[in-house]
Formats: C-alpha cells, sequence, structure tokens
C-alpha cells in the first residue's frame, strides 16, 4: 500500500547550482488528489543535482592567533546599555573585533574577506575621530549597522543582529485554485493577472492544504520587512491591497510539536529542531517518537513552516525513523569552530548538548 508523506515547508534558499527551472515540471492545474502531487514533487526533487564545490573559495590560510581583549565593552568590564565607553576603549574594541572576526568567523571570506571587513572597519574608526565617549547601546547598534553587509541571522553582537529574519508572509485571506495555468480566486471567480506589478505569478503562488484537506494556493512574499503588503492585479483590471503586519513568529515552548489528527491524518507541527540527546529536549525526542509511531500511516503531514531551525542532525534522524532506512544529506558545509565551542556542545548540562560522534556528522 502507498504511503503519502507531506511536507509543508516555506523557506528561502541560496543554492550554488541546480538544474534549470526549464527541466522541472510545473503545475498548470491544481492536483486533482495528492498523489498526482507527490509524484510531481519527487520528479523536481530527482533533477536537483548536488554541485561540485570548491571549498577554497570559503577557507582561508590566515592562521588565528589568540587575542587578549584591551577595550572596554568587549571584554567584559561594561555590559550595561547607558554605561559609557571612552574614545580609546571604543578603538581597542574595534581592533580586536575585527581581528577576532578574521580569525574565527567562519564565513568572513563569504561575506567578502579583508576587502569589505576592512571598509567597515575603517569607516567605524572615521566616525569616532572626533568622539570622546558614547554608550554602549549606542555603539552596539552602530556596529551591527555597519557590518549589516553580513547576511546571517546567527551573527550576533550582544542582542543587536545585523539582519532580521527572512520570513513567509503567507496571504491566505483568499484561496486561488489554478486552472490551465491560470490563477483564480475562487471568493469571485477573477482571474489574476499582476501581483505588485509583475506577472511573474509562479513565483508567488505557492500550494496549499486548506483547513478542510483541499489542495488551494495563497500569494507567499518572503521579506525581513515588519509589514508587508500586496496588490493583486486581474485581467478585469480589478485591484485590491492585502496587508499582513507580524512582527515576529513566536510559539508556546509546550507547542514547539504539537500533534493534531483531521479527518484520520496525523498533523505534526514543527516550530523548532530542539536537540533530542539534552537533558531539556523532550519536545525534539517526541518529534522522533512521533516519525515511529505514524511511519505506518497511508498519509501524514509535516508542518515545517516558520521552523526556526536549531539541530540540524534532527530531521535527519526523523526521516532515519521514519522510512528505516539511512537517509544521506545532500549538502555541503565549511565550518569553523574552537576547542572551547566543542566543549560547550558536548557540555551534557547545556540545552543544545550533542554527544561528539553525532557533532562530527556537521563538522568534519
Amino acid at each position: 500500500m502507498k504511503k503519502l508523506i507531506i511536507c509543508v515547508l516555506i523557506i528561502s534558499l541560496v543554492l550554488t547550482s541546480c538544474t534549470e527551472d526549464s527541466d522541472r515540471k510545473i503545475l498548470s492545474s491544481t492536483p486533482e488528489n495528492f498523489e498526482e502531487l507527490l509524484s510531481m514533487i519527487n520528479y523536481n526533487h530527482k533533477s536537483i543535482i548536488k554541485p561540485e564545490i570548491d571549498f577554497k573559495e570559503y577557507i582561508s590560510d590566515y592562521k588565528a592567533e589568540q587575542v587578549k581583549w584591551e577595550g572596554g565593552f568587549f571584554n567584559g568590564t561594561k555590559h550595561n546599555g547607558n554605561d559609557t565607553i571612552t574614545k580609546k576603549e571604543i578603538e581597542d574594541d574595534i581592533e580586536n573585533l575585527f581581528t577576532n572576526l578574521k580569525n574565527g568567523y567562519g564565513l568572513y571570506n563569504y561575506f567578502g574577506g579583508d576587502e569589505a571587513f576592512n571598509l567597515a572597519k575603517d569607516n567605524l574608526m572615521k566616525k569616532y575621530e572626533n568622539v570622546d565617549n558614547i554608550t554602549v547601546s549606542l555603539f552596539i547598534n552602530q556596529l551591527a549597522n555597519e557590518l549589516k553587509f553580513i547576511k546571517d541571522y546567527h551573527f550576533h553582537i550582544y542582542n543587536a543582529s545585523t539582519n532580521r529574519p527572512v520570513l513567509s508572509y503567507i496571504f491566505d485571506e483568499y484561496e486561488f485554485e489554478k486552472v490551465n495555468g491560470k490563477y483564480i480566486n475562487k471568493a469571485n471567480n477573477k482571474v489574476a493577472a499582476k501581483i505588485n506589478k509583475s506577472e511573474d505569478l509562479e513565483s508567488v503562488f505557492k500550494l496549499f492544504i486548506s483547513s478542510d484537506g483541499r489542495l488551494v494556493y495563497h500569494p507567499v512574499i518572503l521579506s525581513n520587512d515588519v509589514v508587508v503588503s500586496i496588490n493583486i492585479e486581474y485581467e478585469d483590471n480589478y485591484k485590491h491591497d492585502l496587508i499582513y503586519s507580524r512582527n515576529k513568529f513566536t510559539y508556546n515552548i509546550d507547542e514547539e510539536i504539537k500533534l493534531d489528527i483531521k479527518s484520520d491524518i496525523p498533523i505534526i507541527r514543527a516550530a523548532r529542531m530542539g536537540f533530542d540527546q539534552a537533558k531539556t529536549g523532550h519536545n525534539a525526542r517526541k518529534f522522533l517518537e512521533y516519525a515511529d509511531q505514524y511511519k505506518d500511516e497511508n498519509i501524514l503531514i509535516v508542518d515545517l513552516r516558520n521552523n526556526s531551525g536549531g539541530n540540524g542532525i534532527l530531521p535527519l534522524k526523523w526521516m532515519n525513523n521514519y522510512s528505516s532506512e539511512f537517509v544521506a544529506t545532500n549538502y555541503s558545509s565549511v565550518k569553523y569552530i574552537t576547542i572551547d565551542k566543542i566543549k560547550d556542545y558536548v557540555n551534557e548540562d547545556k540545552d543544545n548538548y550533542q554527544p561528539l560522534n553525532e557533532l562530527s556528522e556537521v563538522l568534519f
């Protein structure tokens, strides 16, 4: 008997190489059933080719050195946002920060290397040439603003991020059906012609499962803005706007992993990939248990929309549990990590605890 697993996932990816879009099948109409949808998804997955990557582009021959903090903020002596640091402390902090970025930041070369980081450093030094002192909070925000070319949401200077996360804004006020390549608003039977003045509707409309189990389309915009709006123009020139405001995706820790049963179909909602080996990893362990519990179901839905990430090993373990087979990855990665950081990961008392044998699957 066929089994069907549907992974509901809205993410933004940067691929260094893959097959041309012309090689991928595009659904001209809304699938009549899940089997048709699954066939299309599997066909497109098979067309993805893992690229050959020259890691020299991302790895530096620079030899890291031990750096002693001499500044006023980063040496840990001044943490309060209202504390004042002097010009000398500012200059020392900037020197120490950029030396350590070159020493230990794994994406240093990826985000421009010496050229980009030295320019940012020079700009900061010039900014504070005639400044006698500054508050810690203002200094942090100005550092983050100067480093906004670092498009890495894991990169923070204390609590300041250089970029807001990109979220998926799903405009589900209206349901659309796809018929012969056209998107029809089921509320007014009007045919969409443009979204935000663009005729590229394929990149905006995404397939969803409605609350009563039907396959429908909704416009989806990926953005790091707090408020996102779209303008839909129809073939009869009728237009209307939709506005979506969401500052931050949040979830109750007790609902990090949530199970619903609808029409006898299990739906597993995973808001985060936790660390199942940690003492506090009960939600991650529950996620893995569900894979075992429901692997013999004919249909299983895993909802990963706006999953905030976390433990990169957990999805692999879930697929291994679900399929009872070893599931290999299709990506390559380069990570710089210090011995102290490894010690931090393998500390069983930490919330992000991972055994060294699992950690090595990601690091080496």
